[in-house]
């Protein structure tokens, strides 16, 4: 850059001199290198930019799955000639991890590979980060049946009950950690009934509460029935946990659920005299991490505290939730 200005600096000072003489050629060329010259500095002026670009992981083993990773994306910065950005698409630029030869582990560091393609060799690229550091956990495939979740606002008098569910049992996967505490999956809620009758309709499942897990196949064909209920009350009854282990403690996502119970005409009935739960008593244990964490997604169930004659439980919503266990 010292040698471009000294050069400009003696270009001024004949420009100047040939322009004080009487000969107009001269003075035409003079002017006509200046002006090159000073494209010619124009385009070799240096540029540099920076992008934060996603982290894309390739190769992994299908029996395996990522359950963590500390970054998902890296800042790359790029240095060349001003010239060489005219045609410059980020898209030609990846952040690439190779997992073909990942195994099970915490904490691993994996190295980051800055791939390039139609960009011009003068350009440089420099990461943010070198390597990426990710926990890696068993891939586990598990059957579990399908319930039918019906939404809150039914029409007063009204409850839904399914007919038939095709197929019954999907199929889950991802971390083991996560799955092997999976011992059902609902469908999308079912919302707005307002009338009596009979309805088929095509459900996804609801992955809401397992963002992270995958099901197959990914909907079920649902037929249900609307039907009027005489004597049908509707109660919000806190939610509890039974069977927790010694030394834990839970959270569920919800803290109410609403029981929706028929009696006999003319009978009341209380939330108190009801009770709807999950039961911990099934969930995997297993690990002895001193802070252990275990979430899950579980049925909520319900019952009569009391048993009245023509009492009976309907429908509860939601038919599941999820909980949050760890040790104390």
């Amino acid at each position: 850059m010292n040698r471009f200005l000294t050069e400009i600096t003696k270009s001024i000072a004949r420009l100047r001199d040939i322009i004080s003489s009487r000969d107009l050629i001269p003075k035409l060329v003079s002017l006509l290198l200046a002006v090159l010259l000073w494209a010619y500095i124009g385009s070799t002026r240096l540029a540099e930019y920076e992008y934060r670009i996603p982290v894309e992981l390739k190769n992994l083993p299908a029996t395996l799955v990522v359950s963590k990773m500390n970054l998902s994306g890296v800042t790359v910065q790029f240095n060349g000639k001003k010239e060489d950005f005219a045609n410059f698409n980020l898209k030609n630029v990846k952040a690439v991890v190779n997992l073909e030869n990942a195994k099970e582990g915490k904490d691993q560091r994996f190295p980051v590979a800055i791939l390039r393609s139609e960009l011009p060799e003068s350009i440089r690229i420099t990461s943010s980060r070198k390597y990426l550091v990710l926990d890696i956990e068993r891939r586990l495939y598990k059957k579990v049946p399908v319930e039918v979740a019906f939404g809150d606002n039914l029409k007063e008098g009204v409850v839904a009950n399914v007919i038939s569910i095709v197929p019954q049992m999907v199929t889950v996967s991802g971390r083991e950690s996560a799955v092997r505490n999976i011992s059902l999956v609902t469908t999308e809620l079912i919302n707005g009934i307002r009338d009596a009758g009979r309805f088929e309709k095509e459900l996804p499942i609801d992955r809401s509460l397992n963002k992270d897990i995958e099901v197959f196949p990914a909907a079920v064909r649902v037929q249900y029935a609307a039907f009027a209920v005489e004597g049908l009350h509707k109660l919000e009854v806190p939610l509890t946990v039974k069977n927790l282990r010694d030394g834990f403690a839970a959270e569920l996502s919800k803290r109410k659920a609403l029981l929706f119970v028929k009696t006999l005409p003319g009978q009341n009935i209380s939330a108190d005299e009801c009770e709807v739960y999950v039961d911990a008593g099934k969930l995997e244990y297993a690990g002895g991490d001193e802070n252990k964490v275990i979430e899950s997604v579980l049925k909520v169930n319900a019952a009569l505290k009391v048993m009245r004659e023509g009492a009976m439980v309907m429908m509860i919503v939601p038919a599941q939730v999820k909980v949050r266990i760890r040790n104390q």
